[in-house]
């Protein structure tokens, strides 16, 4: 019974270490994923700003009304509130992972590309997870509980070997006893024994529930992953899918943009002979 139960307490240290694992796992790749947003919010606010800048041109040009400006300011306004909530993402999730780290020092992802995860069904569904240990752990818990129940049934015999030799008699063993218990059955005795039964009845049934469960948990993060790659995978199909490529297009979109309005503005300026036949200055 007692080897049972320490059987029963490692197999509860295996689980809370198996969650700390995972815990810290998912804290580092949020961390991870909120850093590469906060970099693409920051290509973002470079971008739009130019666009902005290049609507403020086309205004002064005359070329535009002033939505357009109106529309790309507003949108770099949004970009950075956007980024300094990205800010303050990072700041909690940092935090949360020092508490599962137990430190007081600040981690920061690496700097690379956040990387795909390849994960094996057949493995995680394979026998041996923490959990399901844990739960057999408690089936034989509760089976050597109910055999001492039924162990307190039976008769129990004991002897005793006692010797004189204190009171100065030569023998080593002047005498010995046997004695039987006889335990009264009662009501009580039954009552315990189906209590144990029922016990290790309970802890069969929730094995079975905790595996349908974790298999089901795993089927349907599965099935979440593999709509995330399908829309993975419709990305990376179109043209010019990869971030750095699309940045330096919308980079030389933007300045051509601006210098195509610049030259539109610079010639609705007036000539310098006009100002040369009216005798004024610029």
């Amino acid at each position: 019974m007692l080897q049972k139960q320490l059987q029963l307490g490692e197999s509860r240290i295996a689980v809370t270490q198996a969650a700390l694992k995972r815990d810290v796992r998912a804290s580092y790749y949020r961390l991870w994923y909120l850093e590469e947003k906060r970099q693409l919010y920051l290509r973002l606010d470079s971008l739009y700003s130019g666009l902005a800048e290049a609507a403020a041109v086309r205004v002064r040009a005359g070329e535009s009304n002033g939505l357009d400006q109106v529309a790309a300011s507003a949108r770099v306004e949004e970009v950075r509130m956007q980024g300094r909530q990205l800010e303050n993402d990072l700041a909690i999730e940092q935090q949360t992972l020092m508490r599962l780290l137990n430190t007081t020092e600040a981690y920061l992802p690496e700097r690379k590309p956040l990387e795909k995860m390849n994960l094996n069904p057949v493995a995680l569904l394979s026998p041996g997870h923490p959990i399901l240990s844990q739960q057999e752990r408690q089936i034989e818990v509760a089976e050597a509980s109910a055999s001492l129940q039924r162990m307190a049934r039976l008769p129990e015999f004991s002897g005793r070997v006692f010797s004189q030799r204190l009171y100065g008699l030569d023998q080593p063993v002047t005498g010995f006893s046997f004695t039987v218990a006889v335990p009264i059955a009662g009501k009580s005795f039954k009552k315990g024994t189906e209590a144990a039964r029922l016990e290790s009845a309970l802890q069969q049934h929730l094995l079975l529930l905790e595996t349908q469960d974790l298999q089901t948990a795993i089927r349907q993060s599965f099935e979440v992953l593999a709509k995330s790659e399908e829309a993975l995978r419709y990305y990376e199909k179109r043209p010019g899918w990869n971030r750095q490529t699309k940045s330096s297009k919308l980079q030389r979109w933007l300045t051509g943009w601006a210098r195509s309005a610049f030259r539109s503005c610079r010639s609705s300026w007036p000539k310098p002979s006009a100002f040369a036949k009216t005798g004024s200055t610029p």
